[in-house]
């Protein structure tokens, strides 16, 4: 296939969404070693609770993986993601504004639902938007975000660290999550990459192979058209898959 029979840039802003996912369960995942002292002592937590803390979004993950391919074909990828998403800005926000171990461990098993999801959908959406000579490079978008959500929760635990050794807000709530208790704020800033993510899938559209699956040829077409430069190549590509089917 020749290259200026697709476009390449379209699939790529598509793939580079969906890889957002994977931004979101690295920066969840590895966020949590910055609070661990902190949420030790404030709470008191004995050896079997801070185990709990740290390990209780496994759960979630494994909920979230079990229903992940199930709700991706009966509701498509795209709404799965977005609801993935709330799951991500619900742990957040909830994580950050808790007033006890028990809820805070509630909203990390929420985050955890996220992870599980968005390690079903999002390379599987990516795969089903790709055009066969790419799909490979394109997963591996998924991969990369997961790193780079591990870096981005470091960076973001060491900077607020320092904010908060350093600054005073004018604002009681600012000045507790951000500097009394920082840990909330390291959690809490999941919401920002959380909400980005949940706008923006918003943008992009179901993928057409869900589509024609539940029968909807004229819309997964009409995707089609736009991954593919030429009508008839995306004619052709929905052919195809009807026979497949």
């Amino acid at each position: 296939m020749k290259k200026s029979s697709y476009n390449i840039g379209y699939i790529l802003f598509l793939a580079v969404v969906a890889a957002c996912g994977g931004f979101l369960f690295g920066y969840d995942t590895a966020v949590i070693s910055g609070t661990i002292k902190q949420v030790t002592t404030l709470f008191g937590l004995n050896d079997i609770e801070q185990g709990w803390y740290v390990g209780c979004a496994l759960v979630g993950s494994i909920a979230g993986v079990a229903v992940a391919g199930t709700m991706s074909d009966w509701i498509g990828r795209r709404l799965t993601m977005i609801f993935a998403s709330i799951m991500f800005s619900v742990s957040a926000i909830g994580c950050a504004l808790c007033g006890s171990y028990q809820w805070l461990v509630f909203y990390r098993i929420v985050g955890g639902i996220g992870i599980g999801i968005v390690s079903i959908v999002s390379p599987m959406y990516i795969s089903e938007i790709a055009v066969t000579e790419y799909r490979g490079r394109l997963v591996s978008l998924y991969q990369l975000a997961i790193t780079v959500g591990f870096l981005g929760a470091y960076l973001i635990n060491y900077w607020l660290l320092s904010v908060s050794e350093s600054m005073r807000f004018d604002s009681e709530l600012m000045n507790w999550i951000f500097v009394d208790e920082v840990w909330r704020g390291m959690l809490g800033m999941e919401t920002l990459p959380a909400l980005l993510f949940f706008i923006i899938l918003f943008i992009i559209p179901e993928s057409p192979r869900w589509l024609l699956l539940r029968g909807k040829v004229a819309r997964s077409e009409s995707i089609f058209g736009k991954i593919y430069s030429r009508k008839e190549r995306a004619k052709k590509q929905v052919e195809e898959l009807q026979a497949h089917i």
